[in-house]
């Protein structure tokens, strides 16, 4: 049985990925790394990565090796770090594979550096949060933020690929003080638009490669009507973004 077979079966027996499993994990990940050049050999490391399911897919895919920071991935038998080692072991991957680091960005001494992509997927507000929610009026914020983005830049090898995604702002649900069906528990406040965030990682030397919104995968039969700034705005406002270290 093929890697990806092994994966999908998997995931839709764990039931990792909500109702949709493997097929809707495969089209969040093929929207997250559209404009990342041959993924073959790559080595990655994702920032926030949980249990690792997008690392894994990225191994599936052909990827040399992914290392995934979670802060909360003690390696204890329960929680995020138990999961990832069960998930390592059922697929057939190695330490030398799938990795994980349980620090902050912040904390990270990037020994393997450098990277031909690092992943951030709704974890770039919780690098620094306090700061994230006052960017659009905190020259000090921003300051801040542009200083992770020169450590992430440092990181990568020239040509390297930093891709964001993580929700905007502004939401049409809590514009009208309801609660986002899809969505219930962001804290919208907490988010930046892209342009903010494109503004920021160009100061900090990155070359913009391209912005989408993503599509919400139950609506991903209507094509480009459901990729757009306002179908993104009545689902989960969630954007991808892909920047690069020019070569």
């Amino acid at each position: 049985m093929e890697l990806q077979q092994v994966y999908s079966q998997y995931v839709n027996e764990q039931g990792l990925y909500g109702r949709n499993g493997y097929a809707a994990l495969d089209f969040r990940c093929q929207q997250l790394f559209r404009h990342v050049d041959a993924l073959v050999g790559k080595r990655m490391l994702e920032v926030g990565g949980g249990e690792g399911l997008f690392s894994i897919w990225a191994l599936v895919k052909g990827f040399g090796r992914a290392i995934v920071l979670e802060p909360e991935g003690d390696g204890s038998s329960s929680g995020v770090g138990g999961r990832f080692l069960q998930h390592r072991s059922a697929l057939g991957f190695s330490p030398d594979q799938l990795a994980l680091v349980p620090t902050t960005l912040q904390e990270y001494k990037a020994e393997e550096a450098p990277f031909d992509v690092i992943l951030s997927y709704s974890s770039i507000n919780h690098v620094d949060e306090d700061a994230c929610i006052m960017l659009d009026s905190s020259a000090q914020a921003r300051s801040s933020y542009v200083h992770v983005f020169e450590k992430l830049f440092s990181w990568l090898r020239p040509g390297g690929s930093f891709v964001i995604s993580d929700a905007g702002r502004v939401n049409y649900w809590d514009q009208l003080g309801m609660r986002c069906p899809v969505a219930p528990t962001i804290e919208w406040q907490k988010h930046q638009e892209p342009e903010l965030w494109r503004d920021l990682l160009a100061r900090a030397g990155f070359e913009f490669v391209a912005q989408h919104w993503h599509q919400f995968y139950p609506l991903r039969s209507l094509g480009a009507l459901s990729s757009n700034r306002t179908a993104a705005r009545l689902t989960s406002s969630q954007f991808v973004l892909t920047v690069r270290r020019p070569r």
